[in-house]
């Protein structure tokens, strides 16, 4: 009731004591005819200013439910629980789905009408054949194997103080000469 009612039909049918459906209809049958008048707005000029519908215009296009879908690998869309499988060909990723007011379901495309049916399931792919699992075999390396040392040895000190002991005691060797 375009927003008028908010809350007030939920609050009249508590009182009423409905529960269901059943209940619910003669209450709403009592209810509008006082609720109506009290919002009620006559227009400003009598006379019917509604356009004709065009010609070119389908209204059970324009006025159904539409739903934008992927459209998969194997041309199916699902739609509401059902595979559809397009038989047109498309380079499209989306397609839309047409839900019109009669219940028909229509896919289209860049607004054209696609062909398509009922998948009662959807098409398997073939499974590709796997190759056989080896056991894994462990390599282990050699003892002597740098990996199994210890970092240390393969890395040259950087901060031995054996130089500086060795300038002071006079045991270096001199500097050779730049030419």
């Amino acid at each position: 009731m375009f927003q008028t009612l908010q809350d007030r039909l939920v609050k009249e049918l508590r009182l009423a004591g409905a529960s269901t459906l059943a209940e619910a209809n003669p209450v709403v049958e009592r209810y509008l005819p006082l609720y109506n008048p009290r919002f009620q707005v006559q227009a400003a000029q009598p006379t019917d200013l509604h356009r004709r519908v065009p010609a070119r215009l389908d209204l059970d296009t324009v006025l159904c439910l539409k739903t934008q879908r992927r459209f998969n690998a194997d041309s199916t869309v699902q739609h509401d629980g059902q595979v559809y499988l397009v038989q047109d060909r498309l380079k499209a990723q989306t397609v839309m789905v047409h839900q019109r007011l009669d219940g028909s379901i229509h896919l289209r495309c860049h607004n054209r009408s696609l062909s398509y049916r009922l998948v009662p399931q959807r098409p398997r792919q073939a499974q590709p054949t796997m190759k056989p699992v080896l056991a894994k075999t462990t390599h282990r390396p050699a003892a002597d194997h740098p990996w199994r040392g210890s970092y240390k040895r393969l890395r040259p000190e950087r901060h031995s103080r054996t130089p500086i002991q060795a300038i002071a005691r006079g045991d270096l060797p001199p500097l050779p000469k730049l030419p």
